[in-house]
Formats: C-alpha cells, sequence, structure tokens
C-alpha cells in the first residue's frame, strides 16, 4: 500500500507559464497544481491544453509531490475537454481540481470519468459561492475520489460583495462551518480533507 498524501501545501503553476513548473515540482510543495483555469484566457484553452499534455508527457515528478490538474467547471464545455484531455493524454496527473463546485453530481460525473478511463485520479473540490457552501455537507460526503475540499475565499468574497475588513471576519465564520461539516462526514482534519 502506498503512502497517504501529504496535502500541507498547494503550489499553482499556469498552464500558460510552464517554464514555472520545474522550481515548482523542487520546491516542497506537497501538491503543484497546474492551472487550467483562471490562469487561461477563453481564447487560449486549447494552446493551454496542449501545452500542458506536451510538458507533463516529458516530466517526472519527485516523490511525494503530487501534481493536480485545476480545469474548468464541469458545467461548462471547456471543463468537459478539460476532463477528457487529461484522462486520456495526462497520466501524469494525480488529482483533478474541480472548481466552482456547487452540486454532488460534479464529483459523481468526475468519479465516473475517471472509473470509466481506469485509473486512480484523486478528486479535489473548491468551493467558491454560496450554494456550493450550503451543500457542503453532501459534497464532502459525494464519493470516495474526493480527497479534499478547498475554499475559495477570493471568488466566494466577490460574489457576495464582501470587502475588508468584514472579508477577514466572515471567511472565520465559513472556515468554522466547513470545520463541522468535517467533523459531521467523520472527516478528520488531520487527514486534511479540507484545504482552507
Amino acid at each position: 500500500m502506498s503512502p497517504a498524501q501529504r496535502r500541507r501545501s498547494t503550489l499553482f503553476v499556469g498552464a500558460l507559464a510552464l517554464e514555472g513548473l520545474p522550481a515548482a515540482l523542487a520546491s516542497g510543495a506537497d501538491i503543484v497544481c497546474i492551472d487550467l483555469e483562471d490562469a487561461v484566457p477563453p481564447q487560449r484553452k486549447d494552446e493551454a491544453r496542449e501545452a500542458v499534455v506536451t510538458r507533463l508527457a516529458e516530466m517526472h515528478p519527485p516523490a511525494g509531490v503530487q501534481v493536480a490538474l485545476r480545469i474548468n467547471t464541469l458545467v461548462s464545455p471547456e471543463g468537459l475537454v478539460d476532463l477528457q484531455v487529461a484522462l486520456s493524454q495526462m497520466p501524469a496527473v494525480g488529482a483533478l481540481m474541480l472548481p466552482k463546485v456547487e452540486s454532488v453530481e460534479e464529483i459523481r460525473a468526475a468519479s465516473r470519468a475517471v472509473e470509466a478511463a481506469g485509473l486512480a485520479t484523486e478528486l479535489y473540490a473548491i468551493i467558491e459561492s454560496a450554494r456550493g457552501l450550503e451543500c457542503c455537507t453532501d459534497i464532502a460526503a459525494a464519493d470516495t475520489r474526493l480527497k479534499a475540499l478547498f475554499f475559495g475565499g477570493f471568488d466566494m468574497s466577490t460574489a457576495l460583495g464582501w470587502i475588508q475588513p468584514a472579508f477577514l471576519y466572515k471567511v472565520g465564520i465559513i472556515k468554522k462551518h466547513c470545520s463541522s461539516i468535517c467533523c459531521n462526514e467523520q472527516v478528520t482534519i488531520s487527514q486534511n480533507k479540507i484545504i482552507i
């Protein structure tokens, strides 16, 4: 049995800035996440996917470092293409980071795709909206491939119109809520199910 993946730190590298990938992989971070979502303008999504496929084909991550891929939301056509390309052409990807998750079906659809591809790819969900937070308990329990919840504080604060200093106070409340969800779902914080 392989050791459990540590999730203490995550570094993001834009899919159009892959010259930074070697330094990220050597940084000591537990997860290096290549970003196809926010880091890539809409008109360059195809170019970014091709660049990642090429770069990952020639890359060997260090032991203990997981390469993750933040795809576009699965409720968008770009996200569905990202998912298909990742599972068919990017075997070095150990986890898919799903942004703007608001329902259990998004997690289950991704899990079914991983299963159909015959892979062991893990899933991480990013909670970035009030609806996602409201459904957090169900999302956390949606599928055994889901290994972590990330909290997208900036996107949530923007969506809700929060500004400083209220933002920091409200993020504290949300952290407390998410921790309660993890406890209620018998997910231990020490296993880093939730990352904020």
